[in-house]
């Protein structure tokens, strides 16, 4: 399992995403699965970002407000 970080904010996504390709890593966005309950008429993919290093993906970044405020 590789570990994940949640964001609440695009932004804070663009911040980290820049940050892990200055250390030499490839950062892909893409659309992620946040592990927050799914609502009715509601899906759980968010915006997020694969920080691929040594062709492994090392970090999964998703924003996602309710789970950054349930999780550190």
């Amino acid at each position: 399992m590789r570990p994940t970080k949640y964001v609440e904010k695009r932004s804070d996504l663009t911040l980290l995403k820049e940050t892990f390709e200055l250390t030499g890593a490839t950062c892909h966005r893409t659309r992620l699965k946040c592990g927050c309950e799914v609502r009715q008429g509601a899906d759980n993919n968010r915006d997020g970002v694969l920080v691929v290093k040594y062709d492994t993906v090392v970090l999964e970044i998703i924003r996602c407000k309710g789970c950054a405020k349930k999780r550190p």
